[in-house]
């Protein structure tokens, strides 16, 4: 199944984790800074400082209220506990 599939390619990925992004040759991980490179090489990510961090920011935090979200969905964490 799934899980051992994933078992197997594990040692390849950067980090033993995904997601994974190939191209030219290499493989990055993280996805935040994922994001990053392909907005750069695709012009969504801006060139002036006050705008990379407005953009940042909002990622940043999006990223941070969807991991308590999962915490509230899946595992019934409440907002008002640690984390």
């Amino acid at each position: 199944p799934l899980q051992e599939a994933f078992g197997a390619r594990k040692a390849e990925l950067p980090n033993g984790q995904v997601p994974v992004w190939y191209q030219d040759g290499h493989a990055f991980n993280e996805s935040l800074a994922i994001l990053r490179l392909v907005g750069r090489q695709f012009g969504y990510y801006p060139v002036e400082h006050h705008d990379m961090w407005a953009c940042d920011s909002l990622v940043d935090y999006s990223n941070d209220f969807i991991a308590k979200l999962v915490g509230i969905v899946f595992f019934e964490k409440r907002l008002d506990e640690s984390g």
